[in-house]
């Protein structure tokens, strides 16, 4: 035996010893990751797995005082990666039991239970399909009957995107999430369908479900008469992308067209939204773009496309009559709003390059309200941008260079200096030792002061004759 594990050893082997005294014991942990034989058969009785699943499923512990504590560390040990403490769990009849009369009793309706089976079955489902959806196939019904709790949405939404779980795929998920979603106009079932579908791939098995008359006709029933506007607009989101994939639902949309076709007096998140299937001509959306509620609704999707339409539209639509007049007479006023000045930009870049369609009104706006902006906008911000994405050495900087040759400089100017000094000290020196000299005696002296001078009369001489030899040549 592990001598480590000794106290951990002493609580197991004690009888009737309870499954609290041993996940709270200072060696449990230890145990847990050093796979500890006796400790994983204690976890695996069945005795012990309902003492600790009751501090996850049962509301009548929640006054407890060491519901905490005892709850985070079983949270922890059932969720495990450690793989032969996650195969006790994933696995066990008794444990998939236990989490089955959990979603069919009154205690599925608090959040924090169904928060904690969120993260127990999200990691087994990680690994693999848990014994409970094979031993129990009414568990997706028990997961609709308690959608209104979003962990359990999140959770759907995560088995949804394993196509290895077939549990979804064989009960027709998608059309009883939209008839519930229509006929109680259920918020949460309208949220996990939109959830779903942003989550799978193009490729899953779920994606059929979605392309059903059926759920694209729920679907719109359900946006036309929402008071959400964000999760309106989210759901036409999925029903029109499906619709533009599959052309041929395309007619359920046209039976509403009256209330999808954006024009005047019909400006709506709805209509807007809609533009994709029912607008082809750019133009018509630029015509309304001065209409009372276009700054709501319009304004935003009509300076997200201008950027990347093509030059010749973006003339186009600075021919439409008094639109340019009207951008530069609203300009400055509380009808004034950013999406404009994106459109502003656009218009300045492109229509002195293309044809003769500015004016003597346009080109004074210009330059008193926007050739400023557009100076700070197409500066570097914070400076000029190197030519490549590499890091630039230190031989490419000039400012660097100039650096070196300063630091250059001041050390060269630095080693005169010493050498200055150093000279000026051996002066001295000598100078000392010159007059240790005199003090020595002078006969010394005066005979080194008459060679010097022989030595300075003889260089003399030869530097004439050298210089008569020059003139000579």
């Amino acid at each position: 035996m592990n001598e480590s594990l000794t106290t951990l050893n002493q609580t197991l082997e004690t009888p009737d010893v309870k499954a609290e005294d041993v996940i709270t014991n200072d060696q449990f942990q230890l145990g847990l990751r050093t796979e500890y034989k006796p400790l994983l058969e204690f976890l695996k009785k069945d005795s012990t797995i309902i003492n600790l699943s009751k501090w996850c499923f049962d509301p009548t512990l929640l006054a407890d005082p060491d519901f905490n504590k005892y709850s985070k560390i079983i949270i922890q040990l059932f969720t495990s990666s450690i793989p032969s403490v996650f195969q006790i769990f994933v696995e066990n009849l008794t444990f998939a039991k236990v989490i089955h009369d959990f979603l069919t009793s009154d205690a599925a309706k608090y959040p924090l239970f169904c928060g904690f089976l969120n993260r127990i079955l999200s990691q087994q489902i990680r690994w693999g399909e848990p014994t409970l959806f094979k031993e129990y196939l009414d568990i997706g019904v028990l997961l609709i009957k308690n959608i209104r709790n979003i962990a359990i949405q999140d959770l759907m939404v995560t088995i949804a995107t394993r196509d290895n779980i077939k549990m979804f795929q064989e009960m027709n998920l998608i059309l009883i999430l939209s008839e519930i979603m229509i006929s109680e106009m259920n918020e949460s079932c309208a949220s996990t369908i939109q959830q779903i579908y942003d989550n799978i791939s193009d490729d899953s098995p779920l994606i059929d479900q979605f392309r059903n008359t059926q759920v694209i006709q729920n679907i719109i029933d359900f946006c036309l008469s929402s008071q959400s506007i964000v999760l309106t607009s989210d759901l036409l989101d999925v029903a029109i992308h499906i619709v533009e994939n599959n052309m041929d639902l395309l007619p359920i949309l046209e039976k509403k067209k009256k209330t999808f076709q954006i024009r005047k007096g019909n400006i709506t998140p709805i209509s807007v939204l809609m533009i994709p299937l029912f607008t082809q001509d750019i133009n018509q959306l630029f015509t309304l773009f001065f209409e009372p509620e276009a700054c709501q609704y319009l304004h935003q999707y009509c300076a997200m496309i201008i950027p990347d339409l093509k030059p010749e539209e973006i003339i186009s639509i600075a021919k439409i009559p008094r639109l340019i007049d009207n951008v530069i007479d609203i300009f400055g006023t509380d009808k004034w709003c950013h999406h404009m000045t994106q459109i502003v930009i656009v218009f300045a870049r492109i229509l002195p390059i293309y044809g003769n369609l500015t004016s003597k009104k346009w080109d004074n706006f210009m330059n008193t309200s926007v050739y400023e902006m557009l100076r700070i906008l197409e500066e570097p911000y914070g400076g000029d941008i190197p030519a490549d994405d590499s890091y630039m050495s230190d031989d490419d900087d000039p400012s660097f260079e100039e650096e070196e040759e300063e630091e250059e400089d001041e050390s060269s100017e630095s080693e005169s200096e010493s050498e200055s000094e150093n000279e000026s000290e051996s002066e001295s020196e000598s100078e000392s030792d010159d007059d240790d000299d005199e003090k020595n005696g002078s006969s010394g002296s005066s005979e080194s002061s008459s060679e010097d001078k022989d030595k300075n009369d003889c260089f003399k001489g030869e530097l004439d004759l050298s210089e008569e030899e020059e003139e000579k040549q």
